[in-house]
């Protein structure tokens, strides 16, 4: 059964550094985490992941709630030291989804057919935009050994870059989803 199982790793132990504090444990007018926020999005998954920090200890309890389970790293250099513990720690999978926890406006219907991609066996799934690649981006066990491989200075942008690049007959599936840029830093790139 293990390698049947399709997850959601969800990258929430970044520096946050851009706003001058750490933007995940900002709080909505409701008094909830924007990474909470972005963690409901995907709570519907049976399969999910979440990498923080220890500066970031307030999320386990709630993204346990939620089903998760909760990586604590001591420190995180990067998105892909982050991805690659998640990912170790999942290998047996056949496939995830990364999403970033301060994207907020990720539309349910966009991680119902990513999810429904790589439930398929499409290899790599990343949703675009007015001809722009998004988040989140999906990839199967075919890139095992490309994430394990990671620069730990990438982050989400070259990830996608490079897993496209080894894939020259790359059909991602997903052509045109209704994607939001969002007010926490989030991007389509």
């Amino acid at each position: 059964m293990e390698g049947k199982r399709h997850g959601l790793l969800l990258l929430a132990a970044g520096s946050s550094r851009r706003f001058g504090e750490n933007k995940l444990l900002l709080k909505d007018e409701t008094g909830q985490y924007l990474a909470i926020r972005v963690a409901e999005l995907y709570a519907h998954l049976e399969y999910k992941w979440a990498a923080i920090t220890s500066r970031q200890l307030a999320l386990i309890e709630p993204l346990c709630r939620l089903g998760y389970q909760v990586t604590v790293l001591k420190d995180s250099p990067s998105f892909s030291y982050s991805l690659k513990v998640l990912v170790e720690n999942t290998k047996n999978h056949a496939s995830w989804l990364v999403a970033l926890a301060d994207m907020p406006c990720i539309q349910p219907t966009t991680v119902e057919q990513l999810m429904n991609c790589l439930q398929q066996g499409k290899p790599l799934v990343v949703p675009r935009y007015r001809g722009k690649r998004g988040n989140p981006v999906g990839f199967s066990r075919a890139y095992l050994s490309s994430i394990m491989a990671l620069n730990l200075r990438w982050r989400m942008r070259e990830l996608s870059l490079i897993l496209m690049s080894q894939n020259t007959g790359l059909n991602t599936c997903v052509k045109e989803l209704e994607l939001f840029n969002n007010l926490f830093g989030g991007y389509v790139s």
